[in-house]
């Protein structure tokens, strides 16, 4: 797999490029054993989110443009907290990237998915998710970290789960990713 390095989360504009001590950076890669081409497909239909992410419940997307736009979402973060959320997110060929509009209880967030092809139709799908904690709980930083790791992994497997269906789907795969989307939207309901 080939060196990744996350973009630069909003909140570094204009300053140092050097992470605060307030801040989580995790960055995760799984080797999916079907092509780039389902993974993506995956990844970028950001509506399944919920779906694969344990952390988030509920989603609402709000295009802006092609390939664009704002999401409203919602979950619990352990099962336990409860959390809701803005993010304003935007495709491209490789995947997809998304950061909150306004800090989440002084929590800023931002992350998002690249998808590389692999020889003999397998891919590798990297998840970056980084956090800006408010000022003087560095002390999660630990918990926050090994917490965010679980669950990515649990994420990452999803995705190649949900890869693997979509790429033994006869022609077109579009409409059929679309009704996939919409019965495992109906399942994450019903949790």
């Amino acid at each position: 797999m080939s060196p990744f390095a996350a973009p630069r989360p909003p909140w570094r504009a204009g300053e140092a490029e050097t992470a605060s001590r307030r801040e989580i950076e995790v960055i995760v890669a799984r080797a999916v054993p079907v092509g780039a081409a389902a993974t993506l497909a995956v990844v970028q239909e950001i509506a399944l989110l919920a779906t694969y992410e344990p952390k988030c419940t509920t989603i609402s997307l709000h295009p802006t443009a092609a390939g664009r736009g704002r999401y409203e979402t919602a979950g619990r973060l352990g099962g336990v907290v409860r959390w809701r959320g803005w993010f304003d997110y935007a495709l491209d060929d490789t995947g997809f990237y998304s950061h909150t509009t306004t800090p989440i209880g002084g929590v800023a967030v931002a992350g998002g998915f690249r998808v590389e092809s692999r020889a003999e139709g397998a891919s590798v799908v990297t998840h970056y998710e980084q956090y800006l904690l408010p000022v003087g709980t560095r002390w999660l930083r630990p918990l926050l970290r090994r917490y965010v790791v679980r669950t990515m992994h649990a994420e990452l497997s999803a995705i190649a789960a949900l890869a693997g269906q979509i790429a033994r789907l006869p022609e077109p795969r579009i409409e059929i990713l679309g009704e996939l989307r919409i019965a495992h939207l109906n399942q994450s309901v019903i949790r």
